[in-house]
């Protein structure tokens, strides 16, 4: 391969904005410069969901995402700050139980619960089972199944043909993995979903695959797949990882804060970053350069 083929690895760049809500709108321009190579990271829930539908409505504007959509309800995995806790639980919730319990005969191993009732005060969780049965139970003491369980929110998702997505399971059969980018080409009227994934292979979910998926401009993390170009915006950007690693992943690093933390010093955590990206990338990328950071500051842009 002559130079031209060679993945030239730029510096990364930090962008330092005094309003965060300017933060989000440059970034959400920057995004629409080059969207098929681009992908957001942004850790924070309220502000991905916001990028996410701003640049969403952006897209379909210029008609690179079909103007009709379909509803999709999606489970979005919750962390629970202590699962112990029954107050932590909110009626509807569906809990995906990787281990049964032998005291709870209605909770079997692998199964999916939705939580009907909780009570701080006994710290008690009632669920009922996918046979119809409502079990009640003390999750702090049935310590093994509330450590192996997953909590999922039901949310509503607008999807349409054209749109970003990330997968959020893994479904071996299909060579899908949990974290798989893709866009949608189809919808049928079962709401099956045709998706182009970024590693090349067509796909299609069913119905019930289709509840793991969430809008993929942007993401909380990365966990498969290797960007070209990576866009990191929070509001601090300490313990948020180091730009330098990250730029062996991806072509373009920029990092977008509004509390003017962005030095060397403050990057310091390793950003989820998937470590099969080494494996995935071409054999011939350019080693960056030493990491200079540039920074560049705007007050009230």
């Amino acid at each position: 391969p002559g130079p031209d083929s060679q993945r030239h690895v730029s510096e990364p760049t930090i962008n330092q904005y005094a309003d965060p809500i300017h933060r989000i709108a440059a970034v959400a321009s920057a995004y629409a410069e080059r969207p098929d190579s681009t992908v957001i990271i942004a850790p924070d829930r309220a502000e991905r969901q916001e990028l996410n539908q701003l640049i969403r409505a952006d897209l379909q504007a210029q008609g690179q995402v079909a103007p009709d959509s379909k509803s999709f309800t999606v489970h979005i995995e919750q962390t629970l700050h202590n699962p112990r806790l029954a107050e932590q639980y909110t009626p509807g919730d569906r809990i995906q139980y990787r281990l049964g319990s032998l005291s709870l005969g209605g909770i079997a191993k692998d199964s999916v619960a939705i939580v009907v009732a909780t009570d701080s005060k006994t710290n008690q969780l009632t669920v009922q089972t996918s046979a119809g049965d409502e079990v009640t139970y003390r999750p702090h003491l049935a310590k093994d199944m509330t450590a192996q369980s997953t909590v999922y929110r039901e949310e509503q998702r607008e999807i349409a043909p054209g749109d970003r997505i990330q997968i959020n399971e893994s479904y071996p059969k299909q060579g899908i993995r949990k974290g798989d980018l893709g866009t949608v080409t189809a919808i049928s009227d079962t709401n099956d979903l045709d998706i182009r994934l970024d590693k090349g292979k067509s796909v299609q979910l069913n119905k019930e695959q289709a509840h793991h998926i969430e809008h993929g401009y942007a993401v909380q993390n990365l966990k498969a797949g290797a960007p070209e170009r990576v866009l990191i915006t929070q509001e601090t950007l300490e313990g948020q990882g180091d730009p330098a690693s990250l730029s062996r992943n991806a072509r373009e690093v920029s990092l977008y804060t509004s509390d003017g933390s962005g030095s060397n010093q403050a990057l310091k955590a390793p950003i989820a970053l998937p470590e099969q990206q080494q494996i995935e990338a071409p054999a011939n990328v350019v080693a960056p350069e030493p990491m200079h950071v540039e920074h560049r500051r705007s007050i009230g842009r």
